[in-house]
Order: C-alpha cells, then structure tokens, then sequence
C-alpha cells in the first residue's frame, strides 16, 4: 500500500511545482519526473498487490458513483 501512498504524493506534487521558487528549467524536469514517478509506482503497485486490490479501490474512489451518491441524498433530503 505504501507504493499507492507515495504515487499519490509525485501526483499531489505536480500542481505545487509551479509555485516553488525554484528556475524554470528544474521546473521542466521536476514535472515529467514527477508524472513518470508516479505511473511506474502505480503499475508497480499493480503488480505488488495485485489486479483484483487495484480494482477495489478504484471502485470506492470513482468520482462518478460519488457524485451520484452525493445526488442521492441531497434529493432525499429534498422530499417532504
């Protein structure tokens, strides 16, 4: 699990690179590091932990299923 925690962190580091007072040029190589950091955890993760692990949790993390569950209950609450 750890592999998916640290692929987590190269992609929440992406979008706070460009912020940093460091040159452009360490910028430019910081970015698609961090982006192919992240992709060669995950698929390694993958293979530590197996398809059927990766499969679940992307299950419990579909933005779409919590989008509609969010839709779910807000209607609910919208009947009298």
């Amino acid at each position: 699990m750890s592999l998916v925690a640290v692929h987590a962190l190269f992609w929440l580091a992406v979008p706070v690179v460009p912020f940093l007072g460091i040159s452009g040029t360490t910028k430019a190589i910081l970015i698609p590091s961090f982006i192919a950091s992240a992709e060669v955890l995950w698929w390694a993760a993958i293979l530590v932990l197996g398809a059927e692990v990766i499969r679940a949790m992307r299950g419990r993390l579909n933005p779409l299923r919590l989008i509609g569950r969010f839709r779910r209950s807000a209607s609910e609450a919208a009947k009298p």
